[in-house]
């Protein structure tokens, strides 16, 4: 069973934990990631916004590599700094998430945790338009 089949949004977080454990659903999961983070229908959590968003990157939710990473630039949560958002951002641009495709390419454009590498830069953002 995948998320398709379920309303994602409308369900109630002890479902969803529930449905997440069963199915190893990445939108499931990172809706929980979320939820947690802004304290949507939880109150706000964030080590479990990282436990969630970690499991569903781990099950390839680009959109979690990317909020990772947003939360790594913030130094929100568990995994902190520029070398951690550079992690998270190359996983999801392996992953061809279009955002962290285009974070990925700024950081080489501006040398963050990395050499300046411009060519890469315009690799990386066309990519990003591409997905």
């Amino acid at each position: 069973m995948k998320s398709e089949y379920i309303n994602i949004r409308g369900t109630t977080t002890r479902n969803l934990v529930k449905y997440a454990y069963d199915t190893y659903d990445e939108v499931a999961m990172a809706e929980l990631g979320f939820r947690y983070l802004a304290g949507r229908k939880v109150r706000k959590n964030v080590r479990k916004a990282d436990y969630w968003f970690g499991l569903a990157a781990g099950a390839g939710s680009g959109y979690a590599c990317y909020m990772l990473g947003q939360m790594a630039e913030c130094n929100v949560g568990q995994f902190k700094g520029d070398d951690a958002a550079f992690y998270w951002y190359a996983m999801g641009a392996g992953l061809e998430d279009n955002e962290c495709l285009n974070q990925l390419g700024i950081m080489y454009a501006s040398g963050i945790s990395v050499e300046v590498d411009e060519e890469r830069a315009i690799e990386l953002f066309t990519k990003a338009v591409e997905v």
